[in-house]
């Protein structure tokens, strides 16, 4: 017998549409066999009424429910066809126009649905924590930098709230079914329903571009440059420093961060060893040309303030152990040349970092010498202009 695919325009926990939509493609003669939430598997033949019911029973992890329920619903003149969505929701069927309901107390039906209304809401609540734990170490990191450095989680939280909304919704569908089934009554078999194919392939369709944009992405931007003076000339420790001595480490990490082009300079100079210890400086640059321009200015932002509060916990990076953010002091620049710049700077250790943005790029420096970053300006807005 032949098979065909269709989307499946019906939530597996909209009961009453489900059991509606399937009964109106045996009319058209197809006839289910397997149950999927995007696509669903029918078998073509003679069209003829055939009345489908959902029921529920504890999990079991085998194809088949539990073989008393199977008994039952035989009695009844109805057979298993297959589990909607979860192990928990077989799918009965029959054909006989004489076949009795399996159900007829509405209050006993509704204390069985009760529990798929439990396990939804569970899971709903499961996946907003989730999500918002994702959402919230984000904002810690830095929203648009967490964004632009890791665009799988903007996939996460796309796909996340995508989840979690479903799971809302067939959680709220459902509890709306068992509290009309606890007030004794029956539940409508035969409703009209929301045809969602258009939605499931657009949802399709997006992710499908979604992926194949991270490839093109990947693939243009895998062969990372030689040099940094195609996009921009990072300003140097040695002018700092008054030494022309320092060593300096050019990448550009990242193939996936959507940004244009990305680097990072590190700049090292070292001044002998004193009590067994090599005294150094060091500068840091990283530069950004993200893809979307208007996010240069809150990437610069979430860029001095990653520096400070992740540097603040104690980083190795500083030459000097730092408690917690306290001691800081962020000072904002007005320059024609640039849309916002800004220097951090710790009173008791001296340590520097500096933000600044223009012409949808944006630069971050960290410092540990003894020169002022404040009376380098030009310097560092000449890196983004």
């Amino acid at each position: 017998m032949k098979c065909i695919r269709k989307f499946t325009p019906v939530s597996p926990y909209d009961i009453q549409g489900l059991e509606s939509w399937l009964e109106d493609q045996s009319l058209r003669g197809l006839f289910l066999v397997k149950f999927g939430t995007t696509f669903s598997i029918f078998a073509q033949g003679g069209p003829k009424r055939t009345r489908y019911r959902m029921e529920y029973c504890k999990p079991y992890y085998t194809d088949e429910p539990p073989q008393d329920l199977l008994d039952l619903y035989r009695d009844f003149g109805w057979e298993f066809v297959c589990w909607a969505g979860n192990i928990d929701l077989p799918i009965f069927r029959t054909q006989d126009p004489q076949a009795e309901e399996p159900h007829t107390d509405p209050s006993l039906q509704g204390m069985l649905l009760e529990k798929v209304e439990k396990r939804l809401k569970r899971a709903f609540l499961h996946d907003a924590i989730l999500l918002l734990a994702v959402f919230g170490l984000m904002l810690a990191a830095g929203l648009v930098l967490s964004v632009i450095s890791y665009p799988v989680l903007l996939a996460v939280i796309a796909y996340g709230s995508v989840q979690t909304f479903t799971r809302c919704r067939s959680w709220l569908r459902v509890r709306a079914v068992v509290r009309s089934l606890q007030d004794g009554v029956p539940m409508d078999h035969k409703i009209s329903y929301p045809n969602r194919v258009r939605s499931n392939l657009a949802q399709f369709v997006l992710l499908l571009l979604f992926l194949a944009s991270l490839l093109l992405h990947y693939h243009f931007n895998n062969t990372p440059a030689q040099n940094t003076q195609e996009d921009f000339s990072p300003i140097l420790l040695s002018e700092l420093e008054g030494r022309s001595d320092s060593v300096a480490v050019i990448n550009c990490p990242h193939p996936l961060s959507l940004c244009y082009s990305q680097w990072e300079v590190i700049q090292i100079q070292t001044f002998g060893i004193e009590g067994g210890r090599t005294n150094w400086v060091r500068m840091d640059v990283d530069w950004y040309r993200p893809l979307i321009p208007a996010l240069a200015e809150p990437l610069a932002r979430d860029l001095l303030r990653t520096s400070i509060w992740l540097d603040g916990l104690g980083s190795s990076w500083w030459t000097a152990p730092i408690a917690d953010r306290d001691g800081w002091t962020v000072t904002e620049y007005k320059l024609d040349s640039v849309d916002w710049c800004a220097i951090a700077v710790h009173e008791e250790s001296g340590l520097q970092a500096a933000a600044v943005c223009a012409n949808g790029q944006a630069a971050r420096t960290r410092y540990t010498g003894s020169a002022n970053l404040a009376d380098h300006i030009e310097e560092l807005a000449a890196m983004v202009r």
